[in-house]
Formats: structure tokens, sequence, C-alpha cells
């Protein structure tokens, strides 16, 4: 790799409103999960 790109790579800027948003995502994909399986535990 040549080091402009390793340059480009350090300075990129973190998105962390995407951050946020896919652990948000995942956080709620977890929870929906666990609900299904309780829910089939009931029956």
């Amino acid at each position: 790799m040549p080091p402009s790109e390793i340059a480009t790579l350090d300075w990129a800027p973190v998105d962390h409103d995407a951050v946020a948003l896919l652990t948000k995502l995942d956080a709620d994909g977890l929870t929906a999960a666990l609900d299904r399986a309780t829910v089939e535990e009931d029956r």
C-alpha cells in the first residue's frame, strides 16, 4: 500500500452517527431475537 493511502486512512473521519445507528440496530436486533426466543419457550 502506498504511503499516500496510509496517510488517507490515518485521517479518515469517523462517522459517529453511522456508528451509533449500527450499534442501535444491533441492539434492537438482539432484543428482537431474545423476544422471539422467549415467545417460543412460552408455547
